[in-house]
């Protein structure tokens, strides 16, 4: 074929042999060069809101402190920075917090950076337990120049403070989580069940359709976990089997096979006269009762559920809770063995709360 200009109006003649005689020319006009994927060395995100993280010593032009995480696996390291080692403004809705940097081992144009984006979005918005920003990224060649950029942004919620299950004391925590959540790629059920649970264990975190509306996420969240866990990958019941089960027996059903507690914290008193007004075992029970009486709303479950003088202080500690056996539950999930947050103990301090996760497997 021959053409004119590269950019702009052109018309191509077809040089060879038409064998169906349709034509011998076409006309367009090209707006721009389309070339090739470039190979990345490189990607660097800017991240807004994003958690503290207690790691290596970085030296400003002014202080010293630590705020350096780096996470090696097969194929690219990662490098995250803290921008500052001054707390975030509560008054400032978002700020940049880190600049994270992965560096691939081998260049490639290819290298899976929509996953990379994806599990890094995951895994520092579950430990934040609000959604943390990514902006980017900026692609590099392997002389550190830059070749392309991503214009894009995550969704990003407001800079104050989520509750969450990490403690910025704990290192290796965004490690090893990420790692899991990389890996569970590979199977993509486990993937899917986690990216729900995630997203859903944030929104109800951030108390989406306020605190009764996040309740309901809160089952519907545990019960898409059990149905992987006691279904699809244990087999332990038939698919008829499971649906015959009561929500409440599904629930606690996954949380058994991590020996994750279920019982009423001794420091709920709210929850623990609910419960035994209404001849409720444990906190599985109380969650499955006011999810009901939310969802079916019959005037007796609604009167009962909001009649109460103590009501809104039984649901608050009853989202509190739960949503603390969801973050284990997900943890489990991914396989993650390292420490937690246990909202359940009555403590002075927040680092006596700091334990292992319940299903930790022994080094030995």
């Amino acid at each position: 074929m021959s053409c004119g200009a590269p950019v702009g109006a052109m018309t191509v003649n077809v040089t060879g042999i038409n064998k169906n005689k349709t034509g011998s020319s076409f006309s367009g006009h090209v707006v721009a060069h389309i070339d090739p994927d470039p190979s990345f060395n490189s990607i660097k995100y800017m991240v807004i809101n994003g958690p503290d993280l207690n790691g290596k010593v970085i030296k400003g032009s002014d202080s010293i402190y630590k705020g350096r995480t780096e996470t090696n696996l097969d194929d690219f390291t990662i490098v995250i920075d803290q921008i500052r080692e001054k707390k975030k403004n509560v008054r400032t809705p978002f700020v940049f917090t880190h600049v994270i940097e992965v560096r691939f081992n081998k260049s490639s144009p290819n290298p899976r950076i929509d996953l990379i984006s994806s599990i890094l979005h995951k895994t520092l918005s579950f430990m934040c337990g609000r959604w943390v920003g990514l902006v980017g990224p900026w692609g590099y060649s392997e002389t550190e120049s830059l070749c392309r950029v991503f214009p894009q942004v995550t969704m990003t919620s407001m800079n104050p403070p989520g509750l969450s299950w990490y403690y910025s004391m704990v290192k290796g925590t965004f490690e090893e989580l990420f790692g899991c959540l990389y890996k569970a790629y590979n199977e993509p059920k486990r993937y899917e069940v986690l990216t729900t649970g995630i997203g859903w264990y944030i929104e109800a975190e951030q108390s989406a359709g306020l605190i009764e509306g996040s309740i309901v996420l809160q089952q519907a969240a545990l019960e898409t976990l059990a149905w992987f866990e006691v279904v699809e990958q244990r087999g332990l019941c038939s698919v008829n089997g499971f649906k015959s089960l009561p929500a409440s027996d599904k629930i606690r059903l996954l949380l058994s096979l991590y020996s994750i507690p279920t019982g009423l914290p001794a420091k709920s008193n709210e929850l623990i006269a609910y419960a035994k007004e209404f001849n409720l075992d444990d906190l599985i029970c109380v969650l499955v009762d006011v999810r009901n009486a939310l969802v079916h709303g019959m005037p007796k479950k609604v009167e009962k559920l909001l009649s109460r003088s103590t009501g809104s202080d039984e649901r608050v500690d009853l989202w509190y809770q739960v949503n603390g056996l969801l973050a284990q539950a997900i943890l489990a999930t991914a396989g993650y063995q390292g420490k937690i947050i246990c909202r359940s103990l009555d403590v002075e301090f927040i680092h006596s709360a700091i334990k292992n996760v319940p299903w930790r497997k022994n080094d030995s």
